[in-house]
Order: structure tokens, then C-alpha cells, then sequence
């Protein structure tokens, strides 16, 4: 994992999610990524972007403690503020591992 290092959080209700705060200095259109620790303990992990639901669940559950490898999640358009936050829900109540997130400008406004 990045750093070897990673964030494991274990929701106590259904549909809670963790939120890590970030900033965004110049407004445009950012791509989203996720890497995801997977194994028996852990869930399905749907990210919120600014509280939105965005891209697909992903179920980290499976046999082996491993990671899922960067995942793109989607483009946003994001204004430059210093509010911003990317969260992580659980949609069925299990663990939810996080190695890392990157959050790349990829268009220029004209």
C-alpha cells in the first residue's frame, strides 16, 4: 500500500461515510481516483464527491488483504474553493479501507 500506510474505518450504521476535507486552488475539471484496500473484512465503498454519489460501488470483499489498484471514478467540475470534501460510504455496514485518492486537473477552461 502507498506509504505503507492506509485508513481503515468501520462504520456503526448503515450508509455512514468518512470525509477527508481538500482544496482546490484553480476551478476546472478534475478526474478522481481511489486505490481501496480489499479482503474478507471489507465492503462495498461507494465515493461521495461534495456528498454526491460518484462512479460505481466498488466491492472490495474477497479472499486476500490486497489493494484494488487505482480505480477512476469519474470527472468533476469543481470550483476553486478550500471546502471541498471526497467521501467514502459503506453501503453494507463493513469495513472501509483507504490507501489513497488523487485528484488530477485534466481540462482548461477556455
Amino acid at each position: 500500500v502507498s506509504s505503507l500506510q492506509f485508513t481503515k474505518w468501520m462504520p456503526s450504521d448503515p450508509m455512514q461515510a468518512i470525509l477527508f476535507d481538500y482544496n482546490i486552488a484553480e476551478s476546472g475539471v478534475y478526474d478522481f481516483e481511489v486505490q481501496l484496500i480489499t479482503g474478507p473484512e471489507f465492503g462495498k465503498v461507494q465515493i461521495l464527491i461534495d456528498g454526491a454519489a460518484t462512479g460505481e460501488v466498488v466491492d472490495c470483499n474477497s479472499d486476500d488483504v490486497g489493494t484494488s489498484g487505482l480505480i477512476e471514478i469519474g470527472s468533476v467540475r469543481m470550483m476553486a474553493r478550500n471546502s471541498h470534501t471526497i467521501g467514502f460510504r459503506s453501503v453494507d455496514e463493513k469495513a472501509v479501507g483507504i490507501d489513497c485518492y488523487v485528484i488530477k486537473k485534466t481540462v482548461k477552461d477556455d
